[in-house]
């Protein structure tokens, strides 16, 4: 409101410094923004493929807002659900918490994730039940190598699991596959959603996992 108050050459006057400050940010920006790219390996041609389906699956597609109770509703009422996330973003953590809380008051929920590996199976069970701590946990599962991204963003999810007796099961492959075998991956996190949703006949399965896998032509339709 005080910026209201003054003449224009004083609004002028002062703004050429923060002008000047907003060039500075964006030329950094895309410094870092190119060093970012350089950084990065050229991406397969089957995982570009990859890419291409996912963002096809999507082009012209609009949703509409539903309310809270609708949306729970819906998700309620299915046998699986695929949420999609960015890794290295919390709020999809959070969002997942969020998600999962509200269905499992409807509903039993089994848990599907990609960052535990299938290998991991045992270990996850002994966390389920119990006989070892989170550390244990991520020692025996190689979390940091396996997976890498900030613990403390899954591990509500995980605490949650335990605390409300949710089955939880690994999707993740080994690492060190490459880009060219995403496709084999997701034919092998789907075997594990299939024997999830036949062990457990009457639970909802909730899948999370990388966003570029949840649509419709790759991990759902595998």
């Amino acid at each position: 409101f005080i910026g209201l108050a003054m003449s224009r050459s004083t609004i002028t006057t002062l703004s050429a410094p923060r002008e000047q400050l907003i060039r500075i940010q964006r030329t950094l920006a895309r410094r870092l923004r190119d060093e970012i790219h350089g950084s990065l390996e050229d991406p397969s041609p089957d995982l570009r493929a990859y890419q291409r389906e996912y963002f096809r699956s999507f082009r012209g597609r609009v949703g509409r807002r539903i309310g809270q109770t609708a949306f729970f509703e819906r998700l309620s009422a299915a046998d699986l659900v695929f949420q999609g996330e960015y890794h290295t973003l919390s709020a999809c953590q959070e969002a997942a918490l969020w998600i999962l809380r509200g269905i499992s008051r409807r509903r039993r929920v089994v848990l599907c994730t990609e960052a535990v590996p299938i290998e991991g199976q045992l270990a996850l069970d002994a966390y389920l039940a119990r006989e070892c701590g989170e550390a244990e946990l991520l020692e025996a599962i190689d979390y940091a190598a396996a997976w890498g991204f900030t613990w403390t963003s899954y591990a509500p999810i995980f605490r949650f699991a335990r605390d409300e007796e949710v089955q939880v099961y690994g999707l993740s492959s080994p690492p060190g596959g490459g880009d060219e075998n995403i496709r084999s991956r997701d034919e092998r996190a789907a075997e594990v959603i299939a024997r999830a949703a036949a062990s457990h006949p009457d639970a909802l399965v909730y899948v999370i996992a990388g966003d570029f896998r949840v649509c419709r032509l790759h991990l759902p339709r595998a």
